[in-house]
């Protein structure tokens, strides 16, 4: 139960989107309910990331975590999450733009409807708000389980959820292990809300907070670094953990089809060959994550992952790094 004034810690993965990230902490800065904390793992290059005067430009809710090795928002904000002490968890991308009240409107929609998770309105550019959920007919790899409402205007309850803005009680992350970094990009947020919704906990859309989501390539599912046996091996291993378990290799010759057969690239068969080889090297790499399994920032339950202050984070002091491989 979220007491009348819960502590709100905002958690930001950021890669190679400087001038963005600066835009979204400008934004905090004025919001009528302030933050307890916000955490930046950024894993962009040294030369990308923020300096120390600019960090010390901003409150004292500010902490900065420099993230070496590759980048990974699921472990990004695992890292955060480890170290947060608020009761509620608000994610955000590097590349949103949103008022004064969004926070308001997160802490009003929790206090509302009771849920454990909500997911506010994620816009993208030059669309709408909408009475009926995105009319989106994905191929099987892509199909999340369940109407995409980020549009929506209204309030419902969905697993389908979109991590440019989302929050959810810590004591729900807690419980769940946080996000499984064996996905990060694509997938990894409805990942998060069904293993929420499994635990027995609640999940919704609100019309309430509003985001509107720049879509910036850079990061991401839209990362050229990372490229179409990534994003498809992510898919894979996303429908092999939750809806195609004993059909796979059936999905895997529906993918087959899908994306490579003749008439997609009459103009360029060569590309038809390359797809095939890219689909078939993504299904293995995500049989080899499906074996391993998932990997939690945590034990699932473990209610004290993370708690207490962050440390060698202090506002004023050199930003701390964390070094993964």
């Amino acid at each position: 139960m979220l007491s009348d004034a819960p502590k709100i810690s905002v958690v930001i993965a950021s890669y190679r989107r400087h001038s963005h990230l600066l835009k979204v902490l400008d934004q905090l800065v004025p919001q009528r309910y302030q933050p307890h904390e916000v955490f930046i793992v950024d894993a962009s290059p040294l030369v990308e990331q923020l300096t120390d005067s600019q960090i010390a430009s901003y409150p004292d809710w500010l902490y900065y975590l420099r993230y070496v090795g590759r980048g990974n928002a699921s472990r990004q904000r695992n890292e955060a999450l480890m170290r947060c002490s608020g009761d509620i968890a608000l994610f955000l991308d590097d590349d949103v733009e949103f008022g004064p009240d969004l926070l308001e409107k997160y802490v009003a929609a929790f206090q509302e409807s009771g849920a454990d998770g909500v997911n506010g309105v994620v816009l993208i550019p030059g669309e709408k708000l909408s009475r009926a959920p995105k009319l989106l007919h994905p191929i099987p790899i892509q199909r999340p389980g369940g109407p995409n409402y980020q549009a929506y205007d209204g309030i419902i309850e969905t697993h389908v959820i979109c991590s440019a803005s989302f929050g959810a009680t810590r004591s729900a992350l807690m419980a769940v292990g946080g996000f499984d970094e064996q996905l990060y990009g694509t997938r990894d947020d409805v990942d998060l809300a069904l293993r929420m919704v499994r635990n027995g906990f609640r999940v919704i859309h609100h019309n309430g907070p509003q985001v509107l989501h720049l879509m910036v390539r850079g990061n991401g599912s839209r990362s050229p670094e990372l490229g179409l046996v990534w994003s498809t091996a992510n898919l894979f291993y996303f429908q092999f953990t939750h809806r195609w378990r004993r059909c796979r290799m059936l999905l895997l010759g529906r993918t087959l089809w899908d994306y490579c057969r003749p008439s997609r690239h009459w103009l360029t068969p060569h590309l038809i060959g390359a797809r095939w080889l890219g689909v078939i090297r993504a299904y293995h790499e995500a049989m080899g994550r499906v074996n391993e399994g998932p990997r939690l920032g945590w034990s699932p339950g473990n209610h004290e992952a993370g708690a207490g202050e962050p440390e060698n984070l202090a506002f004023g002091q050199p930003a701390r790094t964390v070094s993964h491989g």
